[in-house]
């Protein structure tokens, strides 16, 4: 093998493992940011934004230094150095500069203004810059290596595309490993350090090629790499003859931005609307953004195969960016049919495994977005190629049009989050990017005069007939009538920059109306309202005095309602949604608690909002989404649990909600021992309706004066509403108590904890039966999915619901930790009468069902 050809086989391995560690820093600090910035898609936009203008800065940077330097492969190890030292020194970075740079904001400026989403992506920039411009400035810098390796001028357009594509499959490999292995496995930091030393080893690898012989030293301002890449003498080709270089360069810019525009417009876009069968969990994201990249390669690397052969490069560069935008429709009305896909493959396949459910990740994201990232991954490189007539410098022509490709990239993204969803919604957002898509190809064919007037002419009305068509025949309820064949009548629908949130209901029974998130997110209603308003009133009969609350996650008011019948003097709540506030009318079962005075609402995160914020409060209510849902695992880590209880005043007390139905053996045990490691004095109650678990983290050991809590819920606001959920009697109230501390550290032994670093829970439970592996709403698209394969998992291996039936059984009494009238023993023969009823309805549940006989005969 010639040394030419073995230099630059090494290149590309280097640079294969150099998109792989980029895609893997991008996971790594957005999850390690959102931690101190909150998990907003403010927060979460502000932290891609500023990573992506730290891409753009770097390519066009480096690209305009590059083509002056004799060794790129040393200026390529310097980078991929300096990454690694950034890597290195993250964790210094965000405690010792991010987080007081974000605090200083927020003591400034309110949280949910403006000012506050602004001050988010100038801390973000402070944080990520250096790194993410070292970052982009690889590709130029590796571009001009790899052709200064070669020694041919006519093959740059290969070379291009051919290391675009082996970037981009790094990539994916980065967010497959990263995203399924090492985060699961090890951790954010451990996964950050490898990182790092995988960089150190890429500086080392192109420091040696530098200096070994192999490595050629071209002149400042000669060789392959900096000679105009347009054809074999240099010539400008016949369609570049009859323009200016700066037209045509005009016209490239404005493509790569356009391109990167479309591309992250429609990512988003596509996020938003495969969430409802993908759903929303850490692995639905990596299976979109790895097959979203994998469409990107794969198109750059069909290109490769044939662009120096080109006799009229804008000719397929106008084809290819109108293709864009029909193919971004094809997706539209790919997204239309999947229930029918689904439910086809449902049928006819099953889902009896995590493997096939990630089988249906990808089958679902490919069917969307394969086609339009094929032609995304072809525009990229072409655009470069077509720019080379007006720009000799191979390292100027590959960082200028990366830089505006990672902008475009940049605006894209916000302006669909921000704008274009919230504002038109998705049916328009959708047709907006169709419509920059076709007109942007024929203006890419016009601006290059490369058809004949006539055909020109008819190229032009076919578009815009075809834009007119799409208009159209594209139904105004485009995703709404999705939602609706699934859920039911829907009441309420706004699609939001966070969410798609709605209201449905039943055969018009208001009984039945539900808060319902596209995504399959724990929802609450008027069917909840016994285990809401139990919720609500558990910690404010337990607590001496309380005063203060704060609410954590508003769902649809129940609990918080429940806790406003008390004579509590303030009640703050954070939640995400503003479409979730907006719901609040629908539900009476709140009491129209948002009209209390002593209520404040903030649209936060939770955990940003207990970060930045220096009250202290007598409880905090936490109703958080199930565990599956991603992002959602930072309200279940014991760091949280610790930042709770320093917001928590003497006597303060900590009440979480969990749904156990949902989650395996394993992961219940891992989040009550997590809970107690915070709090040591924790007992668990159960919810009426048997399907949840209250932990109540207390500072100092149970203890119930029952002459006060009787006296509590006489009180005629609390009295009438217990009444309702029929637990207005305080033995029955009582005996709903599960755990006592003692039992619950029986219960949860030794074990690993749910750590900010290693939160373990949020890739494990996907992973389980019974949060459907991640697909939560495929028994909506067909409620026989699961039918066979429950039948397949051992009883012990049944999730949740053995331990809350088990438990539930087996429950611990109260009445040792009842003092005053405790002593009574008619009340305490009350409260093992109703105790006594709680286990048997736990044993009629477990008999009435055929599934749990099995379970109580493992048992």
């Amino acid at each position: 093998m010639p040394a030419s050809t073995r230099l630059r086989s090494t290149i590309l391995l280097i640079f294969l493992l150099s998109g792989a560690t980029a895609l893997a820093y991008e996971v790594v600090w957005v999850r390690q940011m959102s931690l101190i910035m909150g998990v907003s898609v403010h927060a979460v936009s502000a932290v891609l934004s500023a990573f992506m203008g730290g891409l753009s800065l770097g390519s066009w940077a480096l690209g305009r230094w590059v083509d002056r330097v004799r060794r790129p492969l040393l200026l390529y190890a310097a980078l991929e150095a300096g990454v690694a030292l950034c890597a290195l020194l993250f964790p210094w970075v965000l405690q010792h500069l991010t987080l007081p740079l974000f605090l200083g904001a927020a003591h400034i400026f309110p949280l949910g203004g403006a000012q506050i989403q602004l001050a988010r992506f100038a801390v973000a920039v402070a944080t990520l810059l250096l790194p993410a411009t070292l970052i982009g400035g690889t590709f130029p810098v590796i571009v001009r290596a790899y052709s200064d390796a070669g020694d041919r001028q006519d093959s740059v357009g290969r070379d291009l595309s051919t290391l675009y594509a082996l970037n981009t499959a790094g990539a994916v490999g980065g967010i497959l490993l990263v995203g399924f292995v090492t985060l699961a496995a090890v951790g954010i930091q451990a996964t950050l350090g490898a990182t790092a030393a995988v960089n150190l080893l890429l500086a080392l690898g192109a420091l040696g090629l530098a200096l070994g012989s192999g490595a050629p030293e071209a002149a400042a301002g000669s060789g392959p790499g900096t000679a105009t890449a347009t054809t074999t003498r240099g010539a400008a080709p016949v369609w570049a003859r009859a323009l200016a270089g700066r037209r045509i360069a005009a016209i490239c810019l404005g493509v790569a931005f356009l391109s990167g525009f479309v591309s992250l417009a429609c990512e988003v876009m596509w996020n938003r609307v495969l969430l409802f069968y993908l759903h929303n969990s850490t692995y639905a994201f990596s299976a979109m953004l790895s097959t979203y990249l994998v469409g990107i390669a794969l198109g750059s690397a069909l290109l490769s195969r044939f662009i120096d052969r080109l006799r009229n490069p804008p000719r397929l560069l106008g084809a290819l960016v109108a293709g864009l935008g029909l193919a971004v429709l094809g997706s539209v009305g790919a997204v239309r049919l999947l229930p029918q896909v689904v439910g086809f493959c449902l049928s006819t396949f099953g889902l009896d495994s995590w493997g096939d459910s990630l089988l249906y990740l990808y089958l679902q994201a490919a069917f969307v977005m394969l086609l339009p990232t094929l032609l995304l991954g072809a525009i990229f490189p072409l655009t470069i190629r077509v720019y080379g007539a007006a720009e000799g410098r191979l390292g100027h022509q590959v960082g200028a049009i990366t830089a505006i490709n990672t902008l475009g990239a940049v605006l894209g993204s916000f302006s669909a989050g921000f704008l274009l969803i919230p504002v038109t919604g998705l049916r328009v957002a959708f047709l907006a990017m169709v419509t920059c898509g076709l007109l942007a190809g024929l203006a890419v064919w016009a601006g290059f005069g490369s058809w004949p007037r006539r055909r020109q002419l008819l190229l032009n009305g076919t578009g815009v007939a075809l834009l007119l068509l799409a208009w159209l025949l594209v139904p105004p309820q485009l995703f709404y009538s999705n939602y609706a064949r699934h859920v039911g009548e829907i009441l309420f629908y706004k699609e939001e920059a966070s969410d798609t949130v709605m209201v449905t209901q039943h055969s018009g029974k208001e009984e039945t109306r539900m808060l319902v998130f596209s995504d399959g997110r724990g929802t609450a209603g008027i069917p909840t309202v016994v285990e809401d308003r139990f919720y609500g009133h558990l910690p404010m009969l337990l607590h001496d005095d309380p005063k203060e609350i704060l609410v954590i996650c508003f769902g649809v008011g129940n609990t918080m309602g429940a806790i406003a019948r008390h004579p509590a003097e303030r009640i703050d709540c954070a939640e995400l949604s503003p479409g979730v506030v907006a719901c609040a009318d629908f539900f009476p079962t709140n009491r129209d608690v948002l009209s209390d005075p002593r209520v404040t609402m903030r649209i936060e995160d939770g955990r940003n909002y207990l970060l930045t914020t220096e009250r202290q409060y007598d409880i905090i209510h936490l109703d958080p989404p199930e565990l599956q849902s991603a992002g959602v695992v930072s309200l279940y880590t014991k760091e949280f649990y610790e930042l709770c209880r320093d917001h928590l005043r003497p006597g303060g007390m900590l009440n979480h909600w969990i749904n156990v139905t949902l989650l395996p053996e394993e992961e219940l045990k891992m989040l009550v021992r997590t809970f107690q490691e915070v709090f040591p004095h924790t007992t668990i109650w159960q919810g009426p309706n048997r399907y949840s678990w209250n932990f109540i983290g207390w500072d100092r050991p149970l203890e119930i004066d029952l002459g006060r809590f009787e006296e509590r819920m006489r009180q005629p606001r609390v009295a009438a509403d217990l009444r309702e959920i029929h637990l207005d009697d305080p033995a029955t109230f009582l005996s709903l108590f599960l755990l006592s501390e003692e039992g619950v550290r029986d219960y949860a032994g030794p074990g690993p904890l749910v750590l900010d670093d290693h939160s373990r829970v949020d890739f494990t439970i996907p992973m389980s039966i019974y949060s459907r592996y991640g697909l939560i709403n495929a028994d909506m698209v067909n409620p026989r999915a699961f039918d066979r394969v429950r039948g397949k998992h051992s009883p012990t291996q049944r999730g949740g619901r053995l331990s809350m039936l088990l438990a539930g059984w087996r429950r611990e009494s109260v009445a040792p930790w009842l003092t005053g009238a405790a002593v009574d023993p008619g009340f305490e023969a009350r409260l093992e009468a109703a105790v006594g009823r709680v286990r048997a309805g736990h044993r009629r549940l477990i008999l009435r069902q055929p599934a749990y006989r099995p379970i109580l005969r493992a048992w």
